[in-house]
């Protein structure tokens, strides 16, 4: 498992964490409106192809399972880029709300090993994500 948490201040409604150095993940927040200056934290823990938690219907191959929390804003859009430790190029991005339903995180965009996709911020407590194909 892979570890990170970094916090940024929050800037005409824009944030963006990069945590790819310790947990092959970046997140960049827009559209929040929180204050200037708000301190926003992102923490992401990479577990690579071992799911820390129960998989349900995911629907998706080759994961990689990561979590992410956000932390000190209450609105806006995450922009989750998150890298493939299955060797194999993800096209998909899942994320498990609190009601146990597995969504597909919006707007992806796959780029090789790499994958970026959306989730609202309240989503994002700790909040399981599956990416692969």
């Amino acid at each position: 498992m892979q570890h990170g948490s970094r916090t940024a201040r929050m800037a005409g409604g824009r944030a963006e964490v990069d945590l790819a150095s310790e947990t092959g993940g970046k997140v960049r927040i827009f559209w929040s409106n929180a204050r200037d200056g708000a301190e926003v934290t992102v923490t992401i823990e990479a577990y690579g192809d071992k799911p820390p938690f129960r998989k349900g219907e995911t629907k998706v191959e080759w994961p990689s399972y990561y979590d992410v929390k956000v932390e000190g804003i209450a609105d806006g859009i995450a922009s989750i880029c998150l890298a493939s430790t299955s060797g194999k190029d993800p096209t998909v991005m899942r994320y498990r709300r609190d009601d146990g339903v597995w969504l597909y995180a919006d707007h992806l965009e796959p780029s090789g090993k790499t994958i970026t996709g959306e989730i609202q911020v309240p989503h994002l407590h700790g909040s399981p994500i599956i990416i692969g194909t």
